[in-house]
């Protein structure tokens, strides 16, 4: 999945926010489908990002992988980079707690 960035602070850069937005996203939606065949959501418990290197402006990837699934939670490792010279914008952790559907 891609995520677009637009130049979005006084300063010309990425707002972070976007990042910690996208980051979590992306790790909920795996979750999401991790869970939902048990009658379960996945809800944010924590999001740590880590900002490392400025991005003006264009497309980043983003891939987030699960480092354990369990039956009340999961947490997922994301990291976000621009295709073009692949290097890490930002990296995040989120941890998410596994729920009864809401009906």
């Amino acid at each position: 999945m891609r995520l677009e960035g637009k130049t979005a602070s006084t300063w010309g850069i990425v707002h972070g926010g976007l990042y910690t937005t996208g980051i979590e996203t992306f790790a909920t939606l795996g979750a999401h489908e991790a869970v939902k065949d048990r009658g379960q959501q996945a809800v944010g418990a924590a999001n740590i990002t880590d900002f490392l290197r400025p991005h003006l402006s264009g497309r980043l990837e983003v891939v987030a992988v699960p480092i354990q699934q369990g039956r009340t939670q999961r947490l997922s490792q994301v990291e976000v980079r621009p295709p073009e010279d692949d290097k890490l914008v930002a990296c995040g952790q989120v941890r998410l707690q596994n729920i009864e559907a809401a009906a």
